[in-house]
């Protein structure tokens, strides 16, 4: 995954966008900005930075305003995780602007809680909710419900980092309600999914729980006559007591 294959992924883009191939063009491009992405995310920022860049090349010589808008969303993140802010926020209003023209709401929403995480380590806690209420508003409007779980689980904090504990509370419900929706909670131990990065083992119904909380299923999934019995969510959705069955 290094800055070669990147790179070899933009010429090939390039070729193709002579060629004529528009839409092979793309996912090339696509391509190396998935790449710049991972690294991203692997904190492998300078990398990521690296690759990004010359992303933004080829699509600034082509007028590629998608590839532009994903370049300086991840431009963006890749300075607010170095906590250069002030970089950060024009590059999420930049990019922010480039997807309102395209009409690309699930990627404005992607930049809106970025914007929203800027402000908020900025101690900007109210422009941080009001960016969070807007990412949750469009959420809605798109049907994105792990989008509006992420802005409203934000608000919780928020509303009390400004004193307004009522509000945390409603927004805290909001989650919880949003969360049970989505089925978002470990079936062994019930802790919310999702609010810090950790293991996760699927179950082969399709249930997730926390890797930590293995070894504590078998006691959940053996009757008392050795016969194994659906994963605690799955009882907890046919009965509404899971601890009620003694098979």
């Amino acid at each position: 995954m290094g800055q070669g294959t990147t790179k070899h992924s933009l010429d090939k883009g390039m070729k193709l966008y002579q060629e004529e191939n528009f839409a092979g063009a793309i996912s090339e491009w696509s391509n190396a900005l998935k790449r710049s992405s991972l690294l991203l995310h692997s904190g492998r920022l300078n990398d990521a930075m690296d690759m990004c860049e010359l992303s933004m090349k080829e699509a600034m010589r082509v007028g590629d305003r998608p590839v532009q808008g994903k370049c300086l969303f991840t431009f963006a993140e890749i300075h607010r995780k170095r906590k250069d802010y002030e970089r950060s926020y024009p590059r999420y209003e930049s990019a922010y602007s480039i997807f309102v023209e395209m009409g690309d709401r699930m990627n404005q929403l992607e930049v809106l809680h970025g914007m929203a995480k800027t402000m908020a380590s900025l101690k900007d806690f109210q422009q941080a909710l009001e960016l969070s209420e807007k990412a949750a508003g469009l959420a809605l409007d798109i049907g994105n419900k792990f989008g509006y779980l992420e802005s409203k689980t934000r608000m919780v904090d928020l509303y009390r980092m400004l004193g307004n504990d009522e509000n945390s509370r409603f927004s805290d419900a909001e989650v919880t309600t949003v969360a049970n929706e989505l089925e978002l909670f470990c079936g062994v131990c019930g802790e919310q999914i999702g609010l810090i990065p950790e293991g996760l083992d699927p179950l082969p119904c399709g249930h997730l729980i926390h890797s930590r909380c293995v070894p504590h299923l078998a006691r959940y999934t053996w009757g008392r006559k050795g016969r194994r019995r659906p994963c605690p969510s799955c009882r907890a959705r046919s009965s509404g007591n899971p601890l009620s069955d003694r098979a």
